[in-house]
């Protein structure tokens, strides 16, 4: 029986520095809080965008190098980064730590009975954590994250709780099965049939709906050609679900690199470039 996710590790931005935005980042399977947030923010952007970002910090000492990773690039984030529990895995025959139950990430629709029990406690635990992040911000300030299993959860959160974000961003992602259905459309050009509906009510009582909220909320993901755990196909069916179910600021990014992670530095480059366009940070010089 799947337990309610575990620890929760949280670093506050960088003394000095007001606090601006909460990003909440989920892991992938097999994997913790703690080893996503050892990595995810020590990546770094390429050496020709650190220039184009030092030129707009007119107090930048020249013979400092600009800062390249994510930590000193956003040193007003608070970073949230939960681990998920450790749930049987009916395949492997043990426990790992994920956000769901499945069978396999190259058919994410297989077996989808072993996703739901996980992934309604997931949702669950997401959507009160950043509930609880808005308490500090507007919840126009939080943005959620995620790699692999942590990104399928994340869209799960975003799309369950029928309100924006400031973001949503994630790296190697699929799918659930509940979502799946607007991947492909049919003869006509229309999404095929599933159960959510697009309405322009503010505060909907219904379950499966996607309101203007939603719609609006600025979306970045990213894929890597040789993604050997989770093929990039299954990341161009969650991207042309979001675009079929209405979401109008969906950036989609292909690397042939990279592997089952984040390419470094394009990337990151892609991601730094879609933060700031969103966050009312400085935009000169990232188009």
């Amino acid at each position: 029986m799947a337990t309610a996710p575990g620890e929760i590790r949280t670093i506050d931005p960088v003394q000095g520095h007001e606090h601006t935005h909460t990003v909440i980042l989920l892991h992938g399977r097999d994997s913790s809080g703690n080893d996503f947030a050892a990595e995810f923010f020590e990546s770094e952007i390429s050496q020709d965008l650190a220039k184009v970002l030092a030129q707009q910090c007119p107090g930048q000492a020249d013979d400092i190098p600009p800062p390249r990773t994510l930590q000193d690039l956003f040193p007003t984030f608070k970073r949230v980064f939960p681990s998920a529990s450790a749930i049987p895995s009916q395949r492997f025959g043990t426990p790992l730590t994920q956000w769901f139950d499945m069978w396999s990430t190259d058919n994410p629709g297989e077996k989808p009975e072993l996703q739901e029990p996980g992934l309604c406690q997931s949702i669950d635990f997401i959507s009160r954590l950043i509930d609880q992040e808005s308490r500090f911000l507007s919840r126009e300030k939080v943005i959620l994250g995620g790699i692999s299993q942590g990104s399928a959860a994340a869209v799960a959160a975003f799309l369950s709780s029928c309100e924006g974000l400031g973001g949503l961003f994630g790296f190697s992602s699929w799918a659930y099965p509940e979502l799946s259905p607007y991947g492909v459309l049919d003869p006509n050009g229309k999404a095929r049939c599933g159960k959510y509906h697009c309405i322009q009510h503010e505060k909907p009582k219904l379950g499966y709906i996607i309101t203007k909220e939603i719609t609006l909320t600025p979306i970045f993901l990213a894929h890597a050609l040789d993604d050997d755990v989770v093929p990039v196909e299954n990341g161009r069916i969650i991207y042309a679900a979001l675009r079929n179910m209405g979401a109008v600021n969906v950036e989609w990014h292909e690397y042939q690199y990279g592997g089952h992670w984040i390419t470094e530095p394009e990337g990151v480059d892609d991601l730094v470039r879609f933060l700031k366009r969103n966050l009312n940070t400085p935009k000169e010089g990232l188009s």
